[in-house]
């Protein structure tokens, strides 16, 4: 039965990097990367951070993603019942049930 949780649960997690490399390409190249040539819509506002022309829509992107990860982080040190989950969650007794197969 464990193994067929850690299972689940890598999967869940694995299923992530192949997602994010579908998404990320077409926004880099329809629509970070266009906005981010000169004259394009974000680069007066970016393209100081990041510069402007090839490269700086996927730089953007990579700041982007920087910035939800480290925010991520801050609200799960922030929220009280994260943080303490350790402490509010109780103890499992090692009571073992057994499924059907």
């Amino acid at each position: 039965m464990q193994g067929r949780v850690f299972a689940t649960r890598r999967l869940i997690a694995q299923i992530t990097s192949p997602l994010g490399m579908l998404i990320a390409g077409p926004l880099a190249d329809q629509v970070f990367g266009p906005a981010m040539m000169p004259g394009g819509a974000l680069a007066p506002i970016f393209g100081a951070l990041v510069g402007v022309g090839p490269g700086a829509g996927m730089a953007l992107i990579l700041v982007i993603v920087g910035l939800l990860g480290a925010t991520a982080g801050v609200v799960g040190y922030v929220v009280r019942e994260i943080r303490n989950v350790e402490t509010i969650m109780p103890d499992h007794d090692g009571d073992v049930v057994a499924l059907p197969a």
